[in-house]
């Protein structure tokens, strides 16, 4: 899990990147097709991305309630929450592209995508307070609240992926390094990305 600072500076960079979405340079009409001299030129453009990036989006809920004599008190929020995870590209060792010309195709080995940071849209949250016959909603409902709001943070920041969202995020990656490699190569260009830990 990132820190506070760690997590806030990574979605500065994403929204960064987002505005700019920077693009290797495709090579020129009618260039020479890729080979093996060649995979110093295809690991520095996959290092100039710096990072492959992917989103999780997903939901969290949480709630405070207290009941006494006075009534019961229940307050629940519900706001949707996005989990970034990424491959960092900038430090790739050439000896993980590689490429067959008996084939022509290419392998990139790559480590498995990790959490990044985690974001929660408390602008879009839902919330609702119901309060007893004397508990007063305008003071202790809001408490209520904002104690489920606190709360709310802390279970976004300890979901976890299943193993269905954990497959999307791992072929979603594979496919945009994959399409970055073949913007290099060429459409037709057989690309195979493995994680470190495929089996």
């Amino acid at each position: 899990m990132l820190c506070a600072a760690a997590a806030a500076s990574f979605l500065l960079l994403l929204q960064d990147r987002r505005a700019a979405s920077p693009i290797p340079a495709l090579p020129a009409a009618g260039a020479p097709p890729i080979t093996a001299d060649q995979i110093p030129d295809i690991t520095q453009s996959l290092r100039a991305m710096k990072l492959v990036a992917v989103e999780l989006r997903t939901s969290v809920q949480s709630s405070s309630r207290d009941d006494s004599f006075l009534g019961s008190i229940n307050a629940e929020v519900n706001a949707p929450v996005i989990l970034h995870f990424g491959v960092d590209l900038e430090q790739l060792d050439p000896a993980r592209v590689l490429f067959s010309p008996i084939h022509h195709a290419y392998l990139i080995r790559l480590p498995p995508p990790a959490r990044l940071a985690v974001e929660v849209l408390g602008q879009f949250e839902q919330a609702r307070v119901s309060t007893g016959w004397l508990r007063r909603r305008a003071s202790e409902g809001e408490h209520h609240l904002g104690i489920a709001r606190r709360d709310l943070h802390l279970r976004a920041q300890q979901l976890t992926p299943d193993p269905e969202q954990l497959r999307q995020i791992r072929e979603e990656t594979r496919e945009r390094v994959a399409e970055l490699v073949r913007k290099i190569t060429g459409p037709s260009s057989l690309v195979s990305v493995r994680f470190e830990d495929d089996p």
